[in-house]
């Protein structure tokens, strides 16, 4: 029933979408969450082309339908295409909007057949084009997907994520009043590992297996057992980081352990402090680096991590 009614929707998209393609957003695509989506399309052609190579078609529906969808949704929602009804599409990119319904027909098609011929049908009309099968179009040409971008983008969600915790927590801290309306946040970033994670995944580094890719069993014992005296008070937050790399380097590989940013935080982080505002509802953001934190924010500014400010 959810696959039905999201082909449902995606129909009535473009249908509205069409509607208003003259009036989109015209010129090359340089915006943050235009290039970000480009990403994501790009990306989804590669993962459901694989999957078809395998015949595995319920990852290639998840690939090229559900997880697209998600995708066109944040965009929509970070350009305000998703507010006001159908006539807020013309916040959209035109460029994108027709890559993306001719792309989704495309990767849908060996699974749903008559909605992409019906769509392809509708990208002939409205755009001037012959009308011809579906079947007898090539498989769409996507560049490499930008992964450090489609990062940021990440990035930027999970901070979206804690700033709202923050905001409105589950449980008030004592002494703090329930009816005080926050309109600033300061975000402390984080560039250098600290030296109790570079030292941990230093040791990690030598007890991976080259040939294999993976740790002993003893990983752990070895890691304290390496660790400097100095680092050996921390075992409690070393132990759980030590954990998580490990297993991000079974489900991603050797680069797991490559933990500095591919990209400037801050630089994201000021490219969408309007997004940033907008979506938690505040007047100002502020971006600084925890080692400039003023006397009274040192310690909570100490706990920003890379990615993790």
């Amino acid at each position: 029933d959810e696959a039905i009614l999201k082909l449902t929707t995606f129909l009535a998209f473009v249908r509205d979408g069409f509607e208003h393609v003259e009036n989109m957003k015209k010129g090359p695509v340089v915006d943050f969450h235009e290039r970000v989506f480009e990403a994501a399309m790009n990306k989804a052609v590669h993962e459901t082309d694989a999957a078809y190579d395998k015949m595995m078609f319920r990852d290639a529906l998840k690939h090229g339908f559900f997880e697209l969808q998600d995708q066109l949704g944040q965009y929509r929602v970070a350009v305000g295409a998703d507010q006001g009804g159908a006539g807020a599409l013309a916040a959209m990119h035109q460029g994108l909007f027709l890559r993306y319904i001719e792309w989704q027909a495309l990767l849908i098609a060996p699974i749903c057949p008559h909605t992409s011929e019906h769509v392809w049908s509708m990208i002939a009309e409205k755009c001037g084009k012959e009308r011809t099968s579906i079947f007898s179009a090539s498989w769409p040409s996507a560049d490499k997907a930008d992964e450090v971008l489609l990062s940021e983008r990440l990035f930027l969600d999970n901070l979206l994520y804690r700033v709202r915790i923050g905001i409105n927590p589950k449980k008030k801290k004592k002494g703090v009043d329930a009816s005080a309306k926050f309109t600033k946040v300061t975000v402390y970033v984080c560039k250098e590992l600290p030296e109790w994670q570079a030292q941990s995944v230093e040791i990690l580094r030598t007890c991976l297996d080259p040939k294999t890719g993976t740790f002993p069993n003893d990983v752990n014992a070895r890691v304290m057992a390496n660790l400097p005296q100095s680092l050996k008070t921390q075992t409690k937050k070393i132990m759980p980081f030590v954990g998580m790399v490990r297993d991000e380097v079974k489900t991603s590989g050797v680069s797991a352990l490559d933990r500095t940013p591919k990209f400037d935080e801050e630089t994201v982080l000021l490219e969408n402090k309007t997004f940033i505002l907008s979506q938690v509802g505040l007047e100002d953001l502020a971006v600084m680096n925890y080692s400039n934190a003023p006397e009274g924010d040192k310690k909570v500014a100490s706990e920003a991590l890379p990615l993790k400010p």
